[in-house]
């Protein structure tokens, strides 16, 4: 049975550079379905296939939503800088086996299955172990031996997660 440990020290860097990476790719890919709102309130509109309040219609409940993608985005970047803000030791223990992705913090400590994380999105600094459509975990991977970052990647397709 494989098993990876890695300590890996979180900064206000660190935390700040995976929230704004996961604000820019969340709201981008979430508001691509607003955005068809708004162009087909637009399109019939102008060409006057629907009256213009319906049309208006369409443009603002698109821009509604994308005003709740904002929030629930901006939201998301609060609550990682407020647990980093509550961290007392900002060590952060990851143990990584064939069936378990775990990690332990002076905030707590979780264990999850490997096809917990649905997606990982890789940065230069930092990878963001996704899971589910909306939460994630921060990796370091500047902090972590290549072998290491290899084996979290392998684990995530293997079990039937993307890697972008």
């Amino acid at each position: 049975m494989n098993s990876h440990q890695v300590t890996v020290v979180a900064t206000q860097e660190i935390v700040q550079s995976a929230a704004r990476h996961f604000m820019r790719r969340f709201v981008v890919r979430s508001s691509i379905s607003d955005l068809v709102f708004i162009g087909i309130g637009i399109t019939l509109g102008l060409t006057g296939i629907i009256g213009r309040e319906f049309a208006i219609g369409w443009i603002v409940a698109g821009l509604v939503l994308i005003a709740m993608i904002l929030f629930i985005a901006l939201r998301y970047v609060r609550l990682a800088r407020d647990k980093f803000s509550a961290m007392t030791d900002p060590q952060i223990t990851y143990t990584f086996t064939d069936s378990t992705f775990g990690a332990k913090s002076c905030l707590g400590s979780m264990e999850v299955p490997w096809n917990t994380i649905t997606q990982i999105w890789k940065f230069d600094d930092v990878w963001l172990l996704i899971f589910g459509n909306h939460g994630y975990s921060t990796l370091p991977v500047k902090q972590v031996d290549i072998d290491v970052a290899s084996f979290v990647e392998e684990r995530v397709k293997a079990t039937g997660g993307k890697v972008s």
